[in-house]
Order: C-alpha cells, then sequence, then structure tokens
C-alpha cells in the first residue's frame, strides 16, 4: 500500500511530493534567469560611474545614486519620444482591436459566402510576405512617409489575432443574434451591444498584445520616420543604444547638477524608463489574458 500523507486536505505521495518540488525548482530558475537582466539594468543605472565603468555591477549596485534618470527626466526628448510612442500605441491599438473584431464577426458566419477565401488569403499572408521593399514602396504612394501614421496602418491587421478573435466569436450562438434581430436591431447594433461585450476577455488579450507590439517595434521608425521630432522612445533608445562613443553626453551634463555619470548608467536608465509604462498596463489585463487565449484559442 503506498503511504499517503495529507497536508492542508491534500493527500500526496512521496513521489508526487518529489515532482512537485522538481517543477518548483525548475520555475523558481527560470523566473531568476528571466527576472536577473532586469534587475541588472536597473542596478547599473543606480550605480556610481567608476562602478560600472569598471564592470563591478552584477547582482547588486554599488554607492546607489539616481543622478542617470534625473539626467534621463530632464531631457526634453523623452517626453517627445514618450509622446509620440503613446499616440502610435493608443490609436493603434484602438483601431487594431476595432478592425480585427469585425473582420472576425464577419468571418466566424457562415452566411458570409466569402468567409472561407478571404480567411485563407489572411493565412497565406502568415506564410508569405511582400517584403520590405514593397512595404516601403506602398508607404511613400500613400504619402506616408516620415509620418506616425506609417507606424500604425501597416500594422493594423494581425492574421493571428484575427484567428484568435475569430475563434471566440464563432462560439457565440448565432440564435442569440437571431433573437436581436427579431427585435429590430442591425448588424452594427448586434455587433457593439452584443459581439463586443461578450467578447470582453479576448479584446482585453488581444489589446495587450497589440499594445505591446506598437511600444516595442523600432524597425518601422527606423524605416519610415527621418524626422528627429517623430521619433519614438524605442528608436530614441535604438540610438542611444548603438552609440559606441562615450564622450557623447559630455556636452550635455552638467557635473555640478547631475554629478558624473557613466554613459551605461543613461542607456540603462532609458531602457528602464521605457519598459515601466508597458509594465503598469499590464496587472489591468492579466486577469482576461489567460482566459481570453484559452477560449479564443480551444473553442469554436
Amino acid at each position: 500500500m503506498v503511504n499517503r500523507k495529507k497536508r492542508g486536505g491534500i493527500s500526496m505521495t512521496f513521489s508526487e511530493k518529489t515532482g512537485a518540488a522538481v517543477i518548483y525548482i525548475f520555475l523558481f530558475s527560470f523566473c531568476v534567469v528571466c527576472v536577473f537582466p532586469f534587475l541588472n539594468v536597473f542596478f547599473k543605472s543606480i550605480s556610481d560611474e567608476a562602478s560600472v565603468l569598471a564592470g563591478e555591477i552584477k547582482y547588486w549596485p554599488k554607492n546607489v545614486n539616481w543622478n542617470a534618470y534625473r539626467y534621463v527626466l530632464s531631457q526634453k526628448i523623452i517626453y517627445q519620444t514618450f509622446g509620440n510612442t503613446l499616440f502610435v500605441v493608443v490609436i493603434g491599438t484602438f483601431l487594431a482591436i476595432l478592425i480585427n473584431s469585425m473582420m472576425a464577426y464577419c468571418l466566424s458566419r457562415k452566411r458570409f459566402l466569402e468567409q472561407g477565401i478571404i480567411l485563407k488569403l489572411h493565412i497565406f499572408t502568415m506564410i508569405f510576405s511582400a517584403g520590405l521593399i514593397p512595404g516601403y514602396l506602398l508607404v511613400r504612394s500613400l504619402g506616408l512617409y516620415n509620418s506616425l501614421w506609417a507606424l500604425i496602418l501597416p500594422a493594423l491587421v494581425n492574421p493571428f489575432n484575427l484567428l484568435i478573435i475569430r475563434s471566440f466569436i464563432n462560439n457565440i450562438p448565432e440564435s442569440v443574434e437571431e433573437a436581436a434581430k427579431i427585435d429590430g436591431a442591425g448588424h452594427f447594433t448586434i455587433f457593439f451591444t452584443i459581439i463586443l461585450p461578450v467578447s470582453k476577455p479576448v479584446l482585453a488579450s488581444m489589446c495587450l498584445f497589440f499594445a505591446v507590439d506598437y511600444w516595442n517595434d523600432f524597425f518601422r521608425a527606423l524605416i519610415f520616420l527621418t524626422s528627429e521630432r517623430k521619433f519614438t522612445l524605442q528608436l530614441y533608445l535604438r540610438n542611444l543604444l548603438v552609440s559606441t562613443n562615450d564622450l557623447m553626453f559630455q556636452n550635455s551634463i552638467d557635473p555640478l547638477v547631475y554629478g558624473n555619470i557613466a554613459p551605461q548608467s543613461i542607456q540603462n536608465a532609458t531602457i528602464f524608463v521605457s519598459i515601466v509604462p508597458i509594465l503598469l498596463v499590464y496587472p489591468f489585463l492579466q486577469r482576461y489574458f489567460v482566459t481570453g487565449i484559452t477560449l479564443g484559442s480551444v473553442k469554436g
């Protein structure tokens, strides 16, 4: 007979306890591997110049100071690029959710006869794409070059996210729509008053996906933006990180105001500042995340 020890109302064998311990150790180790680079960036951003330049910052900061953050937050360009990024994220996410959900609603109903062809075309774009040059020429021909709309419009439709939303909406019984039609509701009324409220979990998940994609995207900004006034935060951060000139900050840093700051500290402080906003948004959508993805990918 297998001996079981009850704890907290749950009976577990020795092998089950060993397996659970191994899983917890693995998850803890994985968590450390993921969190350590984030902490290392933060530690370097608050350490003194000599320690950072000597490469002594690994597991803990030394001679903590906030001079790098004082300098970064005093620069007008950080607020300008943040405003541009916020515009792209908010407008882009709103339009992407609206367009993808409307398309998913159409493609989830069998009475829409062309749904099979259109769905296959979207899946085709997941495997094959036109490439960078045709996309660049298209943006220029539409007059979007050096415009923030060049970062928003090309990324509005995401086939993967579209399929997840479609799978979720496909699980909503059509009898609900038929009942609404009997009461005199039209397609837009049904979509905005029935489909969208019911689809809130999956839409919240997709909202997070689109927002993170827009927030992290620097490649489109690198290709389509030439005016520094329109730079996004990620493009500014990219230009800051790829710079190899350690003297680039000397003309703008006043030692009497900010003290001695290592260029690496300013770079890491900027990285941390660019990460924090999206981390603050995630907790508000986290409760919808697992539910939305599970329902959208399994059902339908």
